[in-house]
């Protein structure tokens, strides 16, 4: 991730401005189960995104303007996990 500064300086296209959403769970770089929930999410509700995946946890961005609806949908998404865990 770059700051803006060092974006702007390299002439990159500034015009979208991207909103990061922190998924703070365990997650392997290599598993997708938890990946592939968020994204299906999003894209059902017509949000668009790129992922970051990282050990412990997951970077989400997408529109700024869309960040409100963004988060309802990964909370359906935690939502619905833990209704599939079962008791404990």
């Amino acid at each position: 991730m770059l700051a803006m500064v060092d974006v702007a300086g390299r002439g990159m296209d500034l015009s979208r401005r991207m909103s990061r959403i922190l998924l703070e769970v365990y997650s392997r770089l290599d598993g997708v189960a938890l990946t592939a929930g968020v994204v299906t999410v999003l894209a059902e509700r017509g949000i668009p995104c790129n992922m970051m995946p990282h050990n412990h946890r997951d970077n989400v961005f997408v529109p700024e303007e869309m960040r409100e609806f963004a988060l309802s949908a990964v909370d359906a998404v935690e939502d619905a996990s833990n209704s599939t865990d079962g008791p404990e």
